[in-house]
């Protein structure tokens, strides 16, 4: 309680001696306990130059260390401190917890911070004077291997920077692959690159890798070309093979590649992958980049592993401005595109096709274009396709265009597909549009409309009890049969569905056909719930547990939908009289409920 009162600045300074002074030993190691905790908070929260002085004298520990929430554990009052804001920095405090009982200079806490990295990191100026005047070890490390140097520039404290140099620190530390001209590269400010270089003459200590805030900039270009000019190496690789250019490339720094290409960068090394920085160049889309490494004499057809090109790459992602730009340099055209790497934007297939592009190469997958356009559902290049006259049923593979278009369930692709492949029934296309209208993509494929699956059933059985009009017009209009399966009027009936009982009865669905119960479609207007255990007896497959094409809706005893189709069905001819083998008519069924 006395330690929260003090910090707050709750009760008078003057009050404390006369009101709390310790009357035992005992109660004196309690009362000095608090007035520690006391000088963190207050020094944190406060920040009152007095009340610290007082809490010193009551015998408060300038080393004390301790946990809380407004501060790490293990760090000590001139700790918390020095890592204040610039702003909130109290020299006075500083000075005290260092003169009054000679606070630990050096104390670390429990990540290896001394009071010298947070007054280097927060750029406080007359803190770091401060604590180097009383012996601050200047070249203090964390466990990351930090020390006040490295995050002085990595925070652009440029004066604090200065002082630390001028006064002896070590730029390159052995225990780190990071040297302090590293740093000052990566945040990429041309004076504190300068600025180190002076303690630093080896500059091959450093690489060219810059941070990320800005996308380019000529600070970038000028301070690669001040290392160039010290002698940095320009093709010096990672253990990975990346260079400085490949590096600049991915990052797209313009002017960073152009003064590497100054200094004869060679721009044919590969990564491990055989990627070059053409290849690179060309996955990013950067036209600029691409054109200065093409100008230098980068193989335009360098493959890396499993033959991918700098053109496949482009092509791969849309980039129609360095595919144009690949071409005219000669790329070539005619490889397999391996992993799907066929051009899929209209623009680059434009360009393909103008270049003398075979419009039907295909993988060793024997996927052509026309494949991989409709896999990945790009409508206006299939259309492009097929009106160049792209293949659509290809001999060397079971998988027809057909197929794949019913597959990804875009009925516009289909209808589009359908104007160039009329034989639906082709021995290869079995099964994918029963497959494609159940739901199950990419299990089989096919398009053979009234092949019956192993229960039995066509694709129309399974467009009806999914209740799919769409599919089951496109079905229909291109020659799906219905008189012979009167399961197909029963299910619609049952569904409430008239749309799909009118386009089933105009495509001669047998409207009077009976089940083994001698029950017609319009009995379906008027059954029920108790139906369903005789209907599962003759159709078990619609009843199954997880098969059902039932929806018992009772809400309403006569529903006005109901009512619409049995006018349907007896405009249309359904005998209105029919008896079950029960001798029940459809008005009996329907008086009764």
């Amino acid at each position: 309680m006395l330690a929260n009162l003090i910090s707050f600045g709750c009760i008078d300074n003057g009050k404390i001696k006369s009101r709390y002074e310790p009357k035992a030993e005992e109660e004196n190691i309690v009362c000095v306990k608090g007035f520690c905790i006391a000088l963190q908070l207050n020094i944190i929260l406060i920040n009152n130059t007095e009340i610290v002085t007082s809490l010193l004298s009551r015998g408060a520990s300038v080393d004390v260390k301790g946990e809380s929430y407004y501060f790490e554990s293990s760090m000590t009052p001139l700790h918390i401190c020095a890592s204040k804001a610039k702003k909130n920095f109290n020299i006075h405090i500083a000075k005290d917890l260092l003169n009054y009982d000679g606070a630990s200079i050096n104390s670390l806490t429990s990540k290896g911070y001394t009071p010298l990295y947070f007054a280097s990191k927060r750029g406080i100026v007359e803190a770091v004077k401060l604590f180097l005047d009383w012996g601050a070890d200047i070249n203090a490390s964390t466990k990351d291997n930090l020390s006040p140097l490295h995050v002085a520039i990595e925070n652009g404290h440029k004066t604090v920077i200065k002082l630390l140099l001028e006064c002896g620190t070590i730029v390159y530390n052995q225990d780190t692959d990071r040297s302090a001209l590293h740093f000052a590269v990566e945040i990429g400010s041309l004076l504190i690159v300068e600025e180190v270089l002076k303690y630093c003459p080896d500059v091959n200590n450093a690489n060219f890798s810059f941070n990320n805030k800005e996308p380019d900039s000529n600070v970038k270009g000028e301070i690669a070309k001040l290392l160039l000019s010290k002698g940095a190496h320009v093709d010096v690789q990672t253990e990975y093979g990346k260079t400085t250019l490949l590096s600049s490339t991915k990052k797209g720094y313009a002017k960073v590649v152009e003064v590497l290409l100054e200094y004869n960068a060679n721009v044919n090394l590969a990564l491990k992958s055989g990627f070059t920085p053409l290849h690179i160049s060309a996955q990013e889309g950067n036209l600029e980049i691409s054109t200065m490494i093409l100008n230098k004499g980068a193989n335009v057809n360098a493959a890396g592993k499993n033959g991918i090109t700098a053109l496949h790459l482009a092509a791969q992602n849309g980039h129609a401005g360095v595919v144009k730009l690949l071409l005219e340099c000669n790329a070539k055209f005619d490889s397999e595109f391996q992993f799907h790497n066929a051009p899929l934007l209209l623009e680059t297939e434009k360009l393909f096709l103008d270049w003398g592009a075979d419009i039907n190469t295909s993988t060793k997958d024997n996927l052509s274009p026309l494949h991989v356009a409709i896999e990945n559902g790009h409508k206006t290049v299939i259309k492009l396709l097929l009106e160049c006259g792209a293949i659509v049923y290809n001999q060397d593979t079971d998988r027809s265009v057909l197929q794949l278009a019913v597959g990804i369930g875009s009925l516009l692709i289909v209808e589009e597909v359908l104007k160039y492949c009329p034989d639906i029934n082709n021995a290869t296309n079995r099964n994918s549009l029963e497959i494609a209208v159940r739901g199950c993509r990419g299990k089989g494929y096919g398009a053979k409309l009234n092949t019956q699956d192993e229960t039995g059933k066509t694709p129309i059985f399974y467009a009806t009890k999914n209740v799919d009009l769409k599919m089951i017009e496109l079905l229909l209009t291109n020659g799906a049969i219905v008189e012979d399966d009167p399961e197909l009027l029963y299910i619609a009936v049952r569904k409430e569905y008239k749309e799909i009982v009118e386009a089933l009865l105009q495509h001669d669905a047998d409207i009077n056909a009976c089940d083994n119960y001698g029950r017609t479609a319009l009995h379906f207007t008027a059954s029920d719930q108790h139906e369903y255990f005789r209907v599962r007896d003759y159709f078990p497959s619609l009843c199954s547990d997880n098969f059902s094409v039932f929806s018992f809706n009772n809400k309403e005893p006569d529903s006005n939908i109901k009512g619409e189709i049995a006018k349907l069905l007896l405009s249309k001819g359904a005998h209105v009289d029919v008896q079950t083998k029960y001798v029940k008519t459809t008005l009996l069924s329907s008086t009764k409920k």
